[in-house]
């Protein structure tokens, strides 16, 4: 099924602009991609006070089905505080791509990649295996891509392969924040969490963690290996 895609613009509240973004980040973002939506992309226009994104879904459910299962689902009930609160006016509007083609001499990205899009649907419908699959096939080509060790942390069949594959993307990517959650989030055995749904996460709190303790531990390691030499 081709993806479907919805440009919704909100004009927010004067003043409430950080607070709607860090809500909408925190707590609605999570939430979508837990019931297998997709965020392309989130801006603000600051001489307007509106925020614009592009959500989009290519799983079997209809848009209209599956957008009213996640209004209706508890979590999105139960979100307090709510960041719709601070919308003054909405506008949403089902849009059609028109750009197919990469110009010629440009290299598409590789998150780009439709095995990324159908991996993201496998994993929402925990069809972990055979998202495995798909991603392993696509790292042998493209190594390289933070993404796609994210996606291959969350379709991994214990935490010790998940561990792995997140800090291959942090490698990569070091301010990867969903990656930097993630590992945050595997404790001893517990089981994997696929998605970092928590409304209290603080992702740019966890990432900056994170990267601390990086740089900690390799100044460390630099410390020692120069007591050496």
């Amino acid at each position: 099924m081709a993806a479907t895609s919805q440009l919704r613009m909100y004009t927010i509240n004067k003043g409430k602009m950080d607070e709607f973004v860090t809500g909408w980040a925190e707590s609605i973002v999570p939430l979508r991609l837990k019931y297998g939506f997709r965020v392309d992309g989130a801006w603000v226009v600051q001489e307007q006070n509106r925020f614009v994104w592009i959500l989009s879904y290519d799983g079997p459910d209809d848009w209209e089905a599956r957008n009213r299962a996640y209004y209706e689902s508890p979590e999105r009930k139960a979100l307090d505080p709510d960041p719709a609160q601070h919308i003054a006016h909405m506008e949403t509007y089902l849009i059609t791509p028109v750009l197919r083609k990469v110009p010629a001499g440009k290299s598409e990205p590789a998150s780009h990649d439709e095995r990324l899009t159908r991996a993201r649907h496998l994993i929402s419908q925990r069809h972990h295996k055979d998202a495995h699959e798909l991603l392993l096939d696509y790292l042998k080509e493209h190594p390289k891509d933070a993404d796609a060790w994210y996606l291959m942390a969350q379709s991994a069949s214990d935490n010790a392969e998940a561990r792995a594959a997140l800090e291959n993307a942090l490698d990569i990517d070091p301010d990867h924040q969903e990656a930097s959650v993630l590992l945050a989030s595997l404790k001893g055995d517990a089981e994997i969490i696929t998605y970092p749904t928590r409304p209290d996460v603080d992702m740019a709190a966890l990432a900056a963690q994170r990267k601390a303790e990086r740089e900690a531990a390799e100044g460390e390691k630099k410390s020692e290996e120069d007591e050496k030499e």
